[in-house]
This record gives C-alpha cells, sequence and structure tokens, in this order.
C-alpha cells in the first residue's frame, strides 16, 4: 500500500476539530494530519515514538506519540475505522520504521508547517470578533435597540451578531487585506471547508430569525 487517506476528527491539546475537518494521510516517508482549528502537522518516520489506540466513550481512534517539541503531546485522531485497522495500515505503507532521509523538500514541508501550526486566528483579532459577537447579543438582553418587548429575542441583535460571523467568514474568503489582518500566515486552506461551515450554519439560523419574526 503506497498511501492511505482517511477523513474524520482531531484533538490537538485543548482543541478538537470535528469530523469530517480533519484527514490523515500517510506513505512511507511521512504522516500528515490536516485540522481546520490547529492547521497541518508534518511528521517523519523518525518523528514518531509509537502510534496507539484511543479508544473513548463517543469516539475512537488513534493517538500519535511523537518527539517533535514545536507540536503539542496530546494528538489524536478520530476514525469510524477501527484503531487496531487503521495502525495496521499506516504500518502497511512502510512509514513505520522507515529510516531513509525522504525526499529532499521534506525538510522544507515541515519548517512551513511548523510556522503556520497553531490556532489560525491572531490574538487581536480573535479578541475583537468574540467581543463585537458578545455586545452584539448583549444590545438584545439590554433592549439597545429599542425593540417592542415581545420581539427582544431573537432580536436585532441576534441577527447583527449572525450576520457579523457570516460576513467574517466570507470576507476570510475572498478578501485578502481582511484575512492578513485576521489570520496568521498560511492558514486560509486550513480552514477553508469550516468556514463554509460556519456560513451555512450562520446564514441558516439568519434566516430563520426572520421567519420566526415576520
Amino acid at each position: 500500500m503506497e498511501e492511505i487517506n482517511e477523513t474524520g476528527g482531531a484533538r490537538i491539546g485543548i482543541f478538537k476539530t470535528s469530523p469530517p475537518f480533519a484527514t490523515l494521510m500517510v506513505n512511507r516517508d511521512k504522516l500528515v494530519l490536516k485540522t481546520s482549528i490547529m492547521g497541518t502537522l508534518i511528521f517523519k518516520p523518525s518523528d514518531i515514538i509509537t502510534i496507539k489506540p484511543n479508544t473513548g466513550i463517543f469516539r475512537q481512534g488513534i493517538k500519535i506519540v511523537h518527539s517533535v517539541s514545536n507540536y503539542n503531546t496530546n494528538i489524536v485522531f478520530w476514525t469510524i475505522r477501527s484503531p487496531a485497522t487503521l495502525i495496521e495500515r499506516i504500518t502497511e505503507t512502510g512509514f513505520i520504521g522507515n529510516v531513509s532521509h525522504g525526499p529532499p523538500d521534506l525538510e522544507g514541508e515541515i519548517a512551513a508547517a511548523i510556522e503556520s501550526y497553531g490556532f489560525p486566528i491572531k490574538i487581536p483579532a480573535a479578541i475583537t470578533i468574540v467581543v463585537v459577537w458578545n455586545l452584539l447579543y448583549l444590545g438584545d438582553q439590554l433592549n439597545l435597540f429599542r425593540q417592542k418587548l415581545s420581539h427582544h429575542w431573537p432580536g436585532i441583535g441576534a441577527q447583527s451578531a449572525l450576520a457579523f460571523y457570516f460576513l467574517i467568514c466570507l470576507g476570510l474568503l475572498i478578501n485578502e487585506p481582511l484575512r492578513l489582518l485576521i489570520l496568521k500566515p498560511r492558514r486560509l486552506d486550513s480552514i477553508k471547508r469550516f468556514l463554509y461551515f460556519i456560513m451555512l450554519i450562520t446564514g441558516g439560523m439568519f434566516i430563520a430569525i426572520l421567519f420566526l419574526r415576520s
């Protein structure tokens, strides 16, 4: 088996990515875990100490025990497959125990992945987004928008908060200056599916609120 590709979920430290927003790719030379929240993690065979089953009440998967100091030590990939089956498929690629140096560009890939690793949104931008979101919702609670008492919730503030999130996601997809302001370098590709998902949810909720208030 030359290469495997699996779609699932992941946990990296305290951050969790629900299925199907994580992918695992393994071939003879590298193991690549792509997540919507923490970016892409690339491992050489020599980076891996062991890959072992990780089973919980509601999820099952594999725990990647590694020696890369730049990455969190708690890395789990969740899959619908049995952990034993997935580990067997990884073994069949020839990745585990491979002592070759790999392709010449592998070190460059790893360096780029490490540089962009971590939460994708710059901290000041993340704080601003959360504050604006909460202020808009608080506006409904305090009736800052001077709505009739029967229309406080869901009200203008809730609608504005949903529209705000929707527009932020849309802006990150189509507007480069906004991406430079909000996102860390080279993080758009890893969160594209997540942005579309948020747009679907917030757009649907916005339309539902309009319908309920009509």
